[in-house]
């Protein structure tokens, strides 16, 4: 849970600085900006995958604990579909191509 929190603080701050920097900016700046830092800006979003992973590894750990086997491994796989079904969404987002942007 504590590395859930760490992933989400990081991603939280990395918006905040990159909005602080980009607001005063033109709009040529702020997309020279993004472009330059382009290897930044994913950060906040791997940020937030990776703490809601910690947090479902936590919380399937926890209910092994309290609530048995049976239980933990039933939300075991609720958990692994509701990741499954999230990469598949993602991976058709990705893969989705503006009409009116040439290739």
């Amino acid at each position: 849970l504590v590395l859930a929190i760490d992933a989400c603080v990081k991603g939280i701050l990395m918006s905040c600085v990159f909005l602080v920097y980009m607001e005063p900016l033109s709009p040529s700046a702020a997309k020279a900006f993004s472009i330059d830092n382009v290897n930044y800006l994913g950060e906040p979003f791997a940020g937030v995958v990776l703490s809601l992973l910690y947090f479902l590894c936590a919380m399937a750990l926890w209910l092994f604990g309290v609530d048995g086997v049976c239980v933990g491994l039933l939300i075991t796989g609720v958990f692994a579909y509701t990741v499954i079904r999230s990469v598949v969404v993602w991976l058709y987002m990705n893969c989705w191509q503006n009409p009116e942007v040439p290739r």
